[in-house]
């Protein structure tokens, strides 16, 4: 089975809960040892017991901050459930239909390239592609170059986010001496296109509901050698941030 355990939304959740985590002890270690230090101190001066109530609000305080900025945490992940719960669940399932590709195709998942991050790389003796995977239910229609999802368009521009990444990683192998093309595809595998609307690329990208990467790279006609495949997949598992310009 596909593990999106290690995708950026889902570290993200989890790294703010463990800080938040490490912050509750530091505090009441630090209220430990003032209050122990304060009440050691009684006997000698009298002001220490304002000492001990000062301390005391500070760290009710800080406490109050930290335990606000945590339910804010797991309000966002609710929040943004489309995107942490059922965008995991939705890469998940389209993780999952990629491994079937056969071994001769190389998947690389939750690629961050420092401006965000792609979903999926695939790189087969297809060619290269990109997908972005949308976990949003209903009918998938397109309207002025705007994704409509049960006649309603969506809040971001999900065109252009696929596009930029397509675009993103067509300059970096350029870059690099790595010129191939790239096809970008737009994938909602809970969804159901509207084949009255969309039909073919919009602006260059691909736009599908399930197993739609399926018919996209079926029907390449792009062509890479198995040594080809094995330099691409090397040089995107050897980059990071700091190795590429801004484009």
């Amino acid at each position: 089975m596909f593990d999106n355990r290690n995708g950026y939304t889902t570290k993200e959740y989890l790294r703010n809960k463990y800080i938040f985590k490490i912050i509750k002890v530091i505090i009441f270690a630090s209220y430990f040892y003032f209050f122990i230090f304060l009440i050691n101190g009684l006997a000698e001066n009298i002001n220490n017991i304002f000492g001990i109530f000062f301390i005391s609000g500070l760290i009710f305080l800080a406490l109050k901050v930290v335990n606000y900025l945590d339910r804010q945490n797991v309000g966002d992940r609710k929040r943004n459930h489309s995107t942490w719960g059922k965008g995991a669940g939705a890469e998940g399932v389209v993780g999952n239909q990629l491994k079937q590709l056969g071994p001769e195709y190389k998947i690389i998942f939750d690629f961050q390239n420092g401006h965000g991050n792609i979903d999926f790389i695939v790189i087969g003796p297809k060619g290269i592609f990109t997908i972005e995977v949308k976990s949003q239910q209903g009918i998938i229609k397109c309207q002025n170059n705007w994704i409509c999802i049960n006649n309603q368009k969506t809040k971001d521009n999900m065109l252009s986010q696929a596009w930029a990444e397509m675009n993103w990683l067509a300059n970096y192998l350029k870059s690099v001496g790595l010129n191939f093309p790239i096809t970008g595809i737009l994938e909602f595998p809970y969804g159901e296109v509207d084949t009255n609307y969309i039909h073919g690329k919009i602006d260059n990208i691909w736009v599908g509901g399930s197993r739609f990467h399926e018919y996209v790279i079926s029907r390449s006609q792009n062509n890479l050698s198995i040594e080809q495949i094995n330099l691409v997949e090397k040089t995107l598992k050897n980059f990071t941030v700091s190795s590429v310009a801004e484009y």
